[in-house]
């Protein structure tokens, strides 16, 4: 579903949640796409991905973050575990570039790049610690 505005909708759903608690329990997770892209091959999808990250990585610098992919009807084989490893060290990498290292932190991170497959389309956001402290759906 493509919206104008991805954060209007997360808090509509949100308030959505809160009038009604049992509507929360059927949608445990939102994630609204930044970006998005299409996909043929897992190679492919390295090779979509990663350029958005290094664009935001100047956001990233000093911070601690981490990469994390979730995939539903996957229909080429990418291994969670190491597309996450790959975009973490690539954006580690970037970062150390810049000058300010970042750092991987997977308990209270200053940022999460969420990144969500469908079959072979893909959507990707950067939320901050506000943004996750914010949004219980995300």
């Amino acid at each position: 579903m493509r919206v104008e505005d991805p954060a209007a909708v997360l808090a509509a759903i949100e308030r959505r949640t809160e009038e009604s608690p049992p509507l929360h329990d059927a949608i445990p997770r939102i994630a609204p796409a930044m970006r998005t892209f299409e996909f043929h091959s897992a190679q492919e999808f390295k090779e979509r991905v990663a350029p958005v990250l290094l664009e935001w990585s100047p956001r990233l610098t000093g911070q601690s973050f981490h990469v994390r992919l979730h995939q539903r009807g996957a229909r080429y084989d990418i291994s969670t575990q190491d597309v996450e490893r790959f975009l973490d060290d690539a954006l580690l990498d970037a970062t150390a570039a810049a000058g300010m290292t970042g750092k991987i932190s997977f308990t209270d991170p200053d940022a999460v790049i969420a990144i969500d497959t469908i079959d072979d389309r893909a959507g990707i956001a950067l939320w901050t610690r506000d943004d996750l402290t914010r949004h219980c759906l995300v």
